[in-house]
């Protein structure tokens, strides 16, 4: 009886929590270690409304990334680069969890913001920004895991890593320093990314990555940048309002000059993590390939001109 008992307070679900991210916006999420008794290859949407829920916290300028970390049940936070801002260094949060003998680490990469930031998104298409920033935001960890748990055995370790925009390209480049660098078990390293734009991984087996999800939404063009490159990991695409999307609107985000993220209104809605959760929540999967979403959008945007020209 006793060990029955003892099962069910591991099958009872973890209570839901509301974590205020900024007015209007508030993510709904379920936070339990439970999650990393599965393997980093099985998809969790729990685990990644969490994770959501932590970047988008650290996009304000106050302590809301330790509020949700708190709620959370994470010590000996450290956050580094949000004042002392440095190029291919991006923002970082990293938190941790004990329970008997393992320890859960979490490392969050803010995503673009300060000119440093937006200087390292360019680099990251051109000079590898997102590899030298995974580098040294493995570095950041080491020093972290060995400050903090030097005893532990590297099997006794589980790392969460997750990010948006910037910050999910660094996530992806530091997966990619866990497999080549680390001896941490791939099962035991799970990443979650949002709206990561492209980044380049040399001559590395992208599929290599099974336990790296990438969360898309088709609309969002930082995603499908820069050309030529490409993410390790499996993306989730998800969609916004596949019949209404204007291959025009697609188009203007690429070279309208002034302040994309708040006078484009493409790239600041379907860019923002409150676009994301709520497609997430609602399930809108996109099952079409982004070939036939341009295509069809381009169809769209022909019959509104000629439209206008019988009018």
């Amino acid at each position: 009886m006793i060990c029955l008992l003892v099962a069910a307070l591991f099958v009872v679900p973890a209570k839901a929590e509301t974590y205020e991210i900024s007015d209007g916006f508030a993510v709904e999420a379920r936070w339990t270690l439970a999650y990393f008794n599965t393997p980093s290859t099985v998809y969790n949407e729990d685990l990644a409304l969490c994770c959501l829920a932590i970047c988008a916290s650290s996009h304000k300028f106050d302590d809301s990334v330790l509020e949700v970390l708190g709620k959370m049940n994470f010590t000996n936070i450290l956050r580094l680069n949000y004042d002392d801002r440095q190029v291919n260094n991006p923002a970082v949060t990293l938190g941790s969890q004990t329970r008997g003998d393992n320890v859960y680490i979490i490392i969050q990469v803010r995503g673009t913001k300060s000119l440093e930031d937006a200087i390292t998104d360019v680099m990251g298409g051109i000079f590898n920004g997102f590899m030298m920033a995974g580098e040294n935001i493995y570095s950041t960890f080491e020093t972290y895991r060995y400050n903090y748990f030097p005893t532990v055995p590297d099997s006794h370790v589980y790392v969460l890593i997750t990010g948006h925009s910037l910050g999910g390209a660094t996530a992806g480049q530091l997966a990619r320093q866990f497999r080549l660098k680390s001896d941490i078990d791939n099962s035991h390293v799970f990443v979650y990314t949002f709206a990561s734009p492209l980044y380049d991984i040399e001559d590395d087996d992208p599929g290599a990555y099974d336990n790296v999800f990438n969360f898309i939404l088709s609309e969002d063009i930082v995603p499908t940048v820069p050309w030529g490159y490409q993410r390790v990991g499996k993306d989730i695409y998800y969609t916004d309002n596949l019949s209404t999307f204007s291959f025009f609107d697609y188009m203007s985000t690429l070279f309208y000059a002034e302040d994309l993220t708040q006078r484009v209104p493409a790239v600041k809605k379907h860019h923002h993590l409150s676009t994301y959760y709520q497609v997430i929540t609602n399930n809108q999967f996109d099952t079409a390939t982004r070939f036939q979403k341009i295509v069809r959008g381009l169809l769209s945007s022909l019959l509104e001109m000629a439209e206008r020209c019988f009018r």
